[in-house]
């Protein structure tokens, strides 16, 4: 099999072309975040620790796989460190 055909652009991008597309990280079927919302009934509820999440990408990630699955939450601070995701439907 032969590496991957190389291109440059006027805007010295490089595009590369052949190369294999790889598995989301956001897509896999076993993710945490995935099998914890489907274990959720309407009304539950976990906290999350946002203290050294400054970006909150937890909070992010809970949302973008409650959002594929058809799942409607909602995250309320509770303190500076604290965050509570409840499941709505």
């Amino acid at each position: 099999m032969c590496g991957p055909e190389i291109y440059e652009d006027e805007m010295n991008v490089q595009i590369e072309k052949g190369v294999p597309i790889g598995k989301s990280f956001r897509k896999e079927p076993d993710n945490e975040w995935r099998d914890t919302l489907l274990k959720m009934e309407i009304g539950d509820s976990f906290v999350i620790d946002e203290g050294d999440d400054e970006n909150r990408a937890q909070y992010q990630a809970i949302s973008y796989h409650a959002k594929k699955i058809g799942i409607t939450i909602k995250g309320t601070k509770e303190d500076e460190r604290n965050r509570r995701i409840h499941r709505l439907t």
